[in-house]
């Protein structure tokens, strides 16, 4: 069972509680790559994790994907989140498109 991303609701307490209820994998709100690169206050607390929510997803979005893929970088050296794709792509919203980024 995988919660997915729900934003406004995808808070810690939530996931916690879901993975107690048996999620095997829960995704958080997703977290905008610009706010992360203006080191936003609330966008880190929305990123903060629990260790008993293991395996946690970030998913990024964000419409440049330079700095799209120097976020992804930025967050996969921290070794926190288990997903997307075991640090190696980030997804990117571009209005109703998706588009992976694949990083070196």
């Amino acid at each position: 069972v995988i919660l997915a991303p729900m934003a406004g609701v995808s808070d810690l307490p939530f996931r916690l509680l879901c993975h107690e209820q048996g999620a095997d994998l829960v995704c958080m709100e997703m977290v905008s790559a610009k706010a992360i690169a203006y080191r936003n206050r609330n966008t880190r607390k929305l990123m903060q994790i629990d260790p008993a929510e293991r395996p946690v997803s970030l998913q990024l979005f964000g419409s440049e994907p330079e700095l799209m893929a120097e976020i992804a970088k930025e967050i996969e050296e921290e070794e926190v989140y288990e997903a997307p794709d075991a640090g190696q792509e980030a997804t990117t919203s571009l209005g109703s498109l998706f588009a992976n980024i694949k990083l070196d």
